[in-house]
């Protein structure tokens, strides 16, 4: 098994963008909207250089879960879901200096 730290973040960027593609045919299972906070991590992880794979892990997993039960939990179960991985991507998510400042954003 390759060790995946090998593996180019570019690629996982581009299967996530194809499960937001493919999560039309699951509809009201939030798959779309992990998929896109997997889409923001692997961003983030390219752009300071570091791998977030914690990050990625539970963005992974929060899509098995929505992908295999999404439908059965309802709207708000998928909401509280997607609320914690949006949690994820604003944790790592860089502050700027302007952040900081509380200068407004573009």
């Amino acid at each position: 098994m390759p060790d995946r730290a090998e593996e180019p973040l570019a690629d996982l960027y581009l299967l996530s963008s194809r499960i937001i593609d493919l999560s039309g045919f699951l509809p009201g299972t939030g798959v779309d909207e992990a998929a896109i906070a997997l889409c923001e991590i692997v961003d983030l992880s390219i752009s300071a250089e570091r791998t977030r794979w914690d990050a990625i892990d539970v963005c992974v997993r929060s899509l098995q879960l929505l992908r295999t039960h999404g439908k059965a939990f309802g709207p708000d179960r998928c909401a509280t879901i997607i609320q914690g991985l949006r949690d994820v991507v604003a944790a790592r998510t860089p502050v700027t200096p302007d952040d900081e400042a509380g200068a407004p954003q573009a």
